[in-house]
């Protein structure tokens, strides 16, 4: 079995290789000391690679050099304090920094601190620790529904002028209204300006999606704004708000609040699609200092539409003084792309009775890229992403006999990579779709370790963009009319996938790169797509991890593929 999956492999590689008329080159450097911990982040600086590690109570810092794929230095740093919320790493001003905070909690005062040390990257060590800002009371990140994770977000302007930090204060009762805060620091942190609002929604009535400043340092937040004021209360606790109402109905507007950080003077404005159309779900994208770009996807609306799922696709520039809203309409060939019969022939179906009031769509599309071509067009990368839960039964041996009890445990769905391209003016150049179906156990929101091994990978080269995701080999050569086979076990088995899509005509070629659990005849394991950076336009870099070195540690490679 093992040989025919090989032989498979070898043919479908050298297709892939005559129809770019290019090789695709592997290779891996020299063993080292490596940490397969989930908790990690990746940066460039020219030719070196920064791996941060977090390794129980250690913080440790790898670098690594991009041309010999081997490892320069190697520093382990003890006894990071218990009571310290790491935040983020993040790359500003071509600088690397940790961010970590903490809470003061006594009986005469709350104050939560934000802290940052800069990493030296040519002597593998941190600098010294600055305390950035100090906010009496308790707060929370706004776009984290985890409140004992993150505190603090943060977003930078394209030309890494400003740097600003976002929180929210937390409060008893969430019916009271959410106040927020922001703080704007230049280039070398040294404070700007800062603001704090009390927002005319409560904690109950709104959800936050993003944020983001302009070139001229205003800041802009995105909302879900709860229709229905009310909540249900039962004992100490309220009943969640629903964006969709049991009918069919829409429950939720979208509203986008500008805060001037120069004047202090905040406003609100509520985005609508034309009529009989209303927003699914949208992110914001800086694209140029002329260009903050609001996209996603949006739905039907009406009695034909009721599960309200995307069948098209938006954006619009929320820095134009006349806002003018380009829309694109799934194609029906697309949505039925590898979709189950049963769904395509309710489709086929409900067509022909309802005509165009009925509209096929595609179920929990979410944003995730967006770029600007050379030609001035602009390419929207989504996703499929979908929360489920799965019940267990789990046995628990006791003496006498085995008592059954059942536990609900969240996992993820990362299924279709929808691809989607506007013209300069506006108008359709083309949609794609590359199908998958994986399933991973959801974690913690914590660094963007959600998707841990699964979802996607994006590559941006010269006038193709490369798409990779771990996938079961038999998927490669997926009839059109075909369902793909399902991956789950975190990514840890598989072949990893590389989809070329040519940015003016859309052509899509793929390949089978490498079986994850057999790199260059070494035996992985726990591969990560997402354990990589990305090297000039045609190169990208993979950690990977083999055999334990000694306990409590494992052998570390990289692996580069080279795409030309």
């Amino acid at each position: 079995m093992k040989l025919n999956k090989t032989i498979i492999l070898v043919l479908f590689l050298v297709l892939f290789q005559a129809v770019k008329g290019q090789k695709t080159g592997i290779s891996s450097g020299r063993n080292y000391q490596g940490f397969s911990t989930g908790f990690k982040k990746y940066f460039t600086l020219d030719d070196v690679m920064l791996a941060v590690n977090f390794y129980r109570e250690n913080i440790i810092l790898q670098t690594f050099s991009l041309d010999s794929l081997t490892l320069i230095n190697s520093k382990n740093f003890q006894g990071f304090p218990k009571n310290v919320q790491v935040e983020d790493v993040l790359k500003f001003n071509n600088r690397i920094y940790l961010f970590y905070s903490t809470l003061v909690d006594n009986d005469t005062i709350i104050e939560e601190k934000l802290y940052l040390k800069e990493i030296n990257v040519d002597s593998c060590s941190f600098e010294k620790t600055k305390l950035l800002m100090t906010v009496k009371g308790d707060v929370t990140a706004i776009l984290s529904k985890h409140d004992f994770v993150d505190n603090f977000d943060f977003t930078s302007t394209l030309d890494q002028d400003r740097f600003v930090v976002q929180y929210k204060k937390k409060k008893k009762e969430l019916i009271a209204n959410v106040a927020i805060g922001y703080k704007v620091f230049d280039r070398d942190f040294n404070l700007v300006s800062e603001k704090e609002i009390e927002m005319p929604y409560s904690g109950l009535q709104i959800e936050n999606v993003d944020f983001a400043i302009d070139n001229q340092h205003n800041i802009y937040l995105a909302s879900y704004v709860y229709r229905n004021k009310k909540s249900r209360k039962s004992g100490d606790k309220y009943g969640p708000m629903f964006k969709i109402t049991a009918s069919g109905a829409i429950n939720y507007d979208i509203e986008i609040f500008k805060i001037g950080t120069t004047t202090g003077i905040y406003s609100k404005s509520k985005i609508e699609l034309d009529s009989g159309y209303h927003i699914n779900s949208f992110k914001f994208f800086p694209i140029s200092n002329e260009q903050l770009i609001v996209a996603g996807y949006s739905s039907v609306v009406g009695k034909l539409s009721k599960f309200n799922d995307p069948s098209s696709i938006f954006k619009f520039n929320i820095l134009d003084s006349i806002r003018k809203i380009d829309t694109l309409s799934i194609p029906t060939e697309i949505v039925h792309q590898n979709l189950k019969a049963s769904k395509v022939n309710f489709n086929n179906s409900m067509l022909k009775r309802y005509g165009s009031k009925w509209k096929p769509s595609m179920k929990s599309l979410t944003p995730e890229h967006l770029i600007l071509d050379k030609d001035g067009g602009m390419i929207l990368i989504g996703e499929q992403q979908t929360p489920i839960f799965r019940n267990y039964v789990i046995p628990l041996p006791i003496p006498g006999g085995a008592v059954f009890t059942s536990t609900i445990s969240e996992h993820m769905l990362y299924n279709d990579v929808l691809i989607s391209k506007f013209n300069a003016d506006g108008t359709n150049a083309w949609i794609k779709k590359l199908a998958k179906k994986q399933e991973t156990t959801n974690r913690v929101d914590f660094l963007g370790l959600r998707r841990r091994g699964l979802s996607f990978k994006l590559h941006e080269g010269d006038g193709e963009i490369y798409i990779f995701f771990v996938d079961q080999l038999k998927n490669l050569t997926l009839p059109y009319d075909k369902t793909p086979a399902e991956l789950n076990d975190d990514g840890n088995h598989g072949y990893l996938m590389a989809h070329k899509i040519n940015t003016t005509s859309g052509r899509i070629n793929k390949a089978a790169l490498f079986d994850v659990e057999q790199i260059q005849n070494k035996q992985t394991n726990k591969f990560n797509i997402f354990n990589s950076v990305s090297y000039g336009k045609y190169e990208v870099v993979f950690e990977v991890f083999t055999k334990p070195m000694t306990k409590g540690t494992e052998t570390g490679s990289l692996t580069r593929v080279n795409l030309k």
